[in-house]
């Protein structure tokens, strides 16, 4: 089943032309291919598991809720077939400047010209670590079903920008997400990845960025691989 769903996901980015104005446009579009190529879809799918351990300082703050001692999450696109289960988490990055210019190019109520640009999102460390909290989410969440005797397959964390800072920067061990990078060719990331602020204890935790204040944990071990498609886009996929 997952190699089919790759297989479906990436034929539709590479042959995909419309500039998605934002992340829901992106889900959408993506999960009604999938739905053509013959699985069953489900949008923004509610699980609950606890919390682990280099997550306390979020659990610290939620021990007074009704989630006690489990995080909510809500998976972006979960695809099933006889009864497998596939998660899926996005990530849609845009710019506007420079050469990387763009038009999302589509009427509004049916008034020719009535394009808009794409929005300048920026703040490349949060977006970075969302990515990797991603990857992080995925495997948490094949490890935790996968033991309580769901049938899960493991899925897959996927952004698309054509943003080049992403795949471009950075190399400057100085920086406070380096950790974070998805600068094309990096290798073999795994392991606890961290803030490097000065704010950041022994724990790996950075204060300062609030709810992104944790450390990550990758089980596995990635290679950062960017794929060219179509309006100046490209993409990762993980794992």
């Amino acid at each position: 089943m997952r190699d089919q769903v790759i297989r479906c996901i990436k034929e539709f980015l590479n042959s995909n032309e419309r500039i998605f104005f934002n992340e829901n446009e992106f889900q959408l579009y993506l999960a009604r291919e999938i739905e053509k190529c013959g699985y069953a879809i489900y949008l923004e799918y509610v699980v609950e598991f606890p919390y682990e351990n280099h997550h306390k300082a979020l659990f610290a703050k939620d021990s007074t809720t009704k989630r006690k001692n489990n995080q909510r999450m809500y998976i972006d696109i979960v695809v099933e077939k006889d009864g497998q289960y596939m998660p899926i988490e996005l990530k849609y990055k845009t710019t506007n400047k420079q050469r990387n210019k763009v038009e999302t190019g589509r009427n509004i109520f049916g008034i020719a010209g009535e394009s808009k640009l794409l929005e300048t999102q920026g703040a490349h460390n949060n977006g970075c670590y969302d990515f990797w909290r991603d990857v992080e989410r995925i495997e948490r969440v094949h490890r935790h079903y996968s033991a309580k005797g769901g049938r899960m397959v493991k899925g897959l964390a996927i952004m698309l920008t054509n943003d080049p800072q992403y795949w471009t920067l950075t190399d400057d061990k100085g920086s406070e997400y380096y950790e974070f990078r998805l600068k094309e060719g990096r290798q073999s990331v795994n392991g606890q990845i961290a803030w490097s602020g000065d704010d950041t204890d022994k724990d790996g935790v950075s204060p300062k960025h609030g709810s992104k204040k944790c450390p990550i944990i990758i089980e596995g071990n990635f290679d950062v691989k960017w794929r060219k498609v179509k309006n100046k886009f490209q993409y990762i996929m993980l794992p």
